[in-house]
């Protein structure tokens, strides 16, 4: 408020103020009870005065500034008014909808089966029913189908090119992949942590992403769409296990075919 305001206010109040005590002083003389009535009387007349006066004030001002005057309006009638549940100072919420004492309740994707994605998962399966040595594994993680071919039936070691035993099943999965047009396809390359470094794989880097190269290759040449294939090489990096003995390395040693639903991301 200006200070030209401020004056003009405290004249209005020194006005208000002489005004009431006129009136007082026109008021006769009355009994206890009568007298106590007048007064009431007088002081409301008196504030309802006061605040007609700040908040004009207050409206003017604003209009001033170029913003419109603002009333407060308690947090519920807030919530009321623009229809949205939001939390107040306890951490509740007036209403549930999927949340309890300020906390959101999550569902895990893989608590609801996604049925197309599971009789994926079967088919998969079947037709490499006979790798029963955890060589070939498949399951289902956050919403993804994951094929995982261990080295022993994929790779030589140190080596990119497939092993013709594992070709003809590579085939079939290659034909079920491009059946399910509705799937991306990434492909990614692992490695243990034994160092290689030749003339060709210069470290793990290369040899994983040449491995992931290799097979990403076969399925688009046995019809799966280009479009829909990616590669990655972790080397050793990300691997299943501790590489603390041999079993354990060779697991992480593999080649991963992961299907991903178009949208999931």
């Amino acid at each position: 408020m200006s200070e030209s305001d401020s004056k003009s206010l405290g004249r209005r109040l020194e006005l208000s103020e002489q005004k009431r005590i006129r009136l007082k002083n026109r008021v006769p003389a009355t009994t206890g009870d009568e007298e106590t009535f007048l007064w009431s009387m007088v002081d409301i007349l008196t504030l309802l005065l006061i605040f007609f006066i700040l908040f004009y004030s207050r409206a003017l001002d604003s209009r001033i500034k170029g913003q419109p005057p603002t009333v407060d309006i308690p947090a519920a009638a807030q919530r009321e008014k623009i229809g949205v549940n939001m939390p107040d100072r306890t951490g509740l919420f007036p209403h549930d909808h999927g949340l309890e004492r300020g906390r959101i309740r999550t569902k895990e994707v893989d608590q609801r089966p996604d049925e197309s994605l599971e009789s994926l998962q079967n088919e998969v399966m079947n037709m490499a029913a006979g790798y029963s040595d955890g060589s070939f594994e498949v399951y289902r993680k956050q919403g993804r189908l994951v094929i995982v071919m261990g080295e022993r039936i994929t790779f030589d070691a140190g080596e990119s090119e497939l092993l013709d035993d594992f070709k003809p099943v590579l085939t079939e999965l290659s034909a079920l992949i491009a059946s399910k047009n509705g799937y991306q396809v990434m492909v990614a390359g692992h490695t243990d942590d034994t160092s290689i470094c030749t003339a060709r794989y210069p470290s793990n880097w290369e040899l994983s992403a040449a491995r992931s190269i290799r097979v990403a290759k076969f399925l688009i040449n046995s019809g799966v769409s280009a479009e829909r294939v990616s590669i990655e090489g972790y080397a050793e990096f990300r691997p299943l296990n501790d590489n603390d003995s041999l079993k354990n390395r060779e697991a992480n040693r593999r080649v991963e075919i992961t299907l991903v639903k178009e949208g999931r991301g």
